[in-house]
């Protein structure tokens, strides 16, 4: 009997690993619209929460708060995302002529002309980083983006009547899991194989690192970005969105953060006799922009994540580049779930296993 009964559990657990794969593999071509939208409804909860109290009807309330949603985040997202494509082509268009024209040359020369550059100057031109070098490496660097660009670009415009479905889908999915956000929480937890206080401490660990990462260190990136874009907009550089979008991805770099972008920026316009414009942003970037990611993420996150910087860093640039925009969030929920694990194996089995 008891054979039988063990037989009838591999069974079971067999059968059951089987159909869980073919509905992963059923639902696999929806992971992205389905992240998204879990992403926004976990981001926009509050609101929903908001309106909830104020309708006192579940539905009504996920109907208004995806409404709201589609008309303050879809249509700047579509304009910032085209706009970009094009931004970054002109700017290869731009470095390429620079180049070409001479420009390094030029620049390297007024670099000589400082006096107190003149020690920096002799170890560049014993090192590799020569006027050729230098050009190659702009160009190379520039033509990588544009290529980015152009085949972003060739995605679009091959799967533009996708594009519709799938915001469509992001939209569906949205509502559901903002209405019925709770009630799959509740399943998927009471579902897991754990003990209780493990269970809690797991899910409570990836609710505050998805709180740290999308209304923290998200928001506060988006806010960098936001006024790198405008200060250089409002001094007429070029590119202002490129330059806005490449500082969102550099605030999450350890120690130098978005100063990444706009420290060279401020010493090129020094180097070419732009003072005031690089006086400006020089200012701007040290009060308004760094300083900005100081006051906000303190507010924001709070002491949350509680992973250290680097880890963070290292989280969401691996799982970008592993698993595109969405690794930004995935990187460093698989990190916390690693220290979340760790502890539970050190607070119940290592201790086991010594007494």
């Amino acid at each position: 009997m008891e054979q039988r009964n063990k037989i009838i559990s591999v069974f079971f657990f067999a059968l059951l690993l089987f159909v869980v794969y073919q509905l992963l593999r059923i639902f696999s071509p929806f992971f992205q619209t389905f992240f998204w939208g879990a992403m926004l409804s976990f981001a926009f909860y509050p609101v929903y929460q908001f309106f909830k109290k104020l309708f006192k009807n579940e539905t009504s309330a996920a109907f208004v708060t995806t409404a709201a949603i589609v008309l303050t985040v879809f249509p700047p997202t579509f304009v910032v995302f085209t706009n970009l494509l094009g931004q970054t082509l002109e700017f290869y268009k731009e470095v390429h002529g620079y180049v070409k024209g001479g420009g390094v040359e030029s620049l390297l020369q007024t670099i000589q002309s400082y006096g107190w550059f003149q020690i920096v100057q002799e170890k560049v031109s014993t090192s590799d980083l020569s006027q050729g070098a230098l050009s190659d490496l702009l160009l190379k660097a520039t033509k990588m983006l544009a290529n980015f660009a152009t085949a972003q670009l060739a995605s679009i415009t091959k799967n533009v009547f996708l594009i519709p479905v799938n915001v469509l889908l992001i939209v569906f999915f949205l509502f559901f899991l903002i209405r019925d956000g709770e009630k799959i929480y509740r399943f998927i937890y009471e579902l897991t194989p754990m003990e209780e206080n493990d269970r809690k401490a797991v899910f409570s660990k990836i609710n505050d690192v998805f709180s740290g990462v999308i209304r923290g260190q998200f928001f506060t990136s988006i806010m960098q970005g936001i006024l790198a874009g405008l200060s250089f907009f409002f001094l007429h550089l070029p590119a202002p969105l490129f330059f806005g979008v490449a500082t969102f991805f550099t605030s999450t770099i350890p120690i130098t953060g978005a100063s990444t972008v706009w420290v060279p920026c401020a010493a090129y316009l020094f180097l070419t006799h732009q003072t005031h414009k690089a006086l400006i942003l020089t200012l701007i970037g040290i009060f308004v922009i760094s300083l900005s990611d100081n006051i906000l993420k303190p507010i924001v996150i709070g002491k949350k994540t509680k992973i250290p910087v680097f880890l963070l860093f290292l989280g969401i640039f691996g799982g970008l580049r592993i698993y595109g925009v969405i690794g930004i969030f995935l990187g460093p929920v698989f990190i916390t779930l690693f220290f979340a694990l760790v502890k539970i194996y050190q607070e119940r089995y290592q201790a086991t296993h010594q007494d």
